[in-house]
């Protein structure tokens, strides 16, 4: 076989490949859907969160030139990706009933979920749901929270759009209880507005959950399943380097967050 007979037989299996949507090495790319919810990720933080990090790092570890996010509101964000037009998206908690739609990657490490509640308001709690029943607990539309009180028809559920909107009607008294990240809550209310209350909010114990994060992958995208099986590679690699862990210190997120 001739150099141009080489050539010719190189060229058509690039292609093929453009064809069949198979980038080249080096060349391979993605594109997710997210949301503002620091200190996990968000376009105004270091390196853009500890999660962004994370994702962009195992995707960088199995060979993806650029690994791109679009933030949005949080059911744009679920609804954009469950029709293909992203690959996937993420921070997600695991739920059975969004696997209809979507696939799972692997586990990263994620924080506690609470209920958190108004010093000045008596709620006896000692880790029942059914203790929650008397109350309007706050919950924010889309979010997966735990089995339980997910399927929890008794208790009386207010939703909102955001974090942000769920500590809100908190404060002012829409609700009695809500459901939030630790995390989340000791960030919004570090900052800004939220800060002046910080000192009237209490966490309750026990916590919910410690809920792992994934990166929920569309059936409906073209790159699956090869994308979710390179980013599960990627992730892999990213904790065997330390690599993982160098960010998880970067971000003061040592010790406080797990997968289990």
């Amino acid at each position: 076989m001739n150099g141009n007979m080489i050539k010719r037989l190189l060229l058509a299996v690039v292609i093929l490949l453009t064809l069949m949507g198979i980038g080249l090495a080096g060349d391979l790319k993605t594109r997710l859907t997210t949301l503002e919810w620091p200190p996990y990720i968000s376009q105004n933080i270091d390196g853009q969160g500890y999660v962004a990090e994370v994702v962009k790092g195992a995707f960088k570890e199995a060979g993806y030139s650029d690994a791109s996010f679009v933030f949005l509101e949080w059911t744009e964000t679920v609804r954009l990706a469950q029709v293909g037009k992203a690959d996937g998206y993420f921070p997600e908690y695991y739920s059975a009933t969004l696997e209809k739609d979507f696939e799972f990657s692997d586990a990263m490490p994620g924080g506690a979920l609470v209920l958190a509640k108004l010093k000045e308001v008596s709620l006896a709690y000692t880790g029942k749901v059914e203790e929650l029943k008397p109350f309007k607990l706050g919950v924010v539309a889309g979010y997966i929270n735990t089995e339980e009180i997910d399927s929890a028809d008794y208790l009386t559920k207010v939703e909102a759009e955001s974090d942000s909107v769920n500590l809100k009607n908190l404060f002012s008294k829409k609700v009695d209880v809500i459901v939030i990240d630790q995390l989340v809550a000791d960030m919004l209310l570090s900052e800004g507005l939220f800060s002046k209350f910080a000192g009237k909010v209490e966490i309750l114990a026990p916590v919910l959950e410690v809920k792992p994060l994934y990166v929920a992958f569309s059936k409906s995208s073209p790159n699956m399943p090869g994308v979710k099986d390179d980013f599960n590679k990627g992730l892999a690699s990213l904790a065997a380097s330390g690599k993982m862990d160098a960010i998880l210190k970067k971000h003061g997120l040592e010790g406080k967050v797990g997968v289990e």
